[in-house]
């Protein structure tokens, strides 16, 4: 998970301990792959970027790795993305809210449909 918000970064990581799901942060999108490939991570957070080239990102993910991006509001830029993220998250979001939305993903991946 590479989301700098304090409270976000808190509320995600209380809706994946409800599921017995384990946390790696990371400081970055880079070091949140890195980290993630040791790990075999099941699936990435990040926080959005101006910057983000989504299909750079999904490539570097892999495909079958749901993304969830947290982002501020929902805007033209972020829309630009929408297809290459499987979630969003706009804040502020409860932990239940993230859970469902993490549920969401495993669900997809365990029935091979995608967003």
């Amino acid at each position: 998970m590479a989301v700098k918000d304090p409270i976000a970064a808190k509320t995600i990581r209380e809706a994946a301990q409800t599921d017995d799901l384990t946390v790696v942060g990371a400081s970055s999108e880079n070091q949140s792959l890195a980290n993630g490939r040791p790990f075999q991570p099941s699936l990435i957070v990040l926080e959005w970027q101006e910057d983000y080239d989504a299909l750079q990102l999904s490539n570097k993910s892999a495909s079958d790795i749901p993304i969830i991006v947290v982002a501020p509001i929902e805007d033209e830029a972020i829309a630009r993305v929408k297809t290459q993220v499987q979630e969003w998250l706009i804040k502020p979001f409860s932990s239940a809210y993230a859970r469902t939305r993490i549920r969401a993903c495993f669900a997809r991946r365990a029935t091979g449909s995608a967003r």
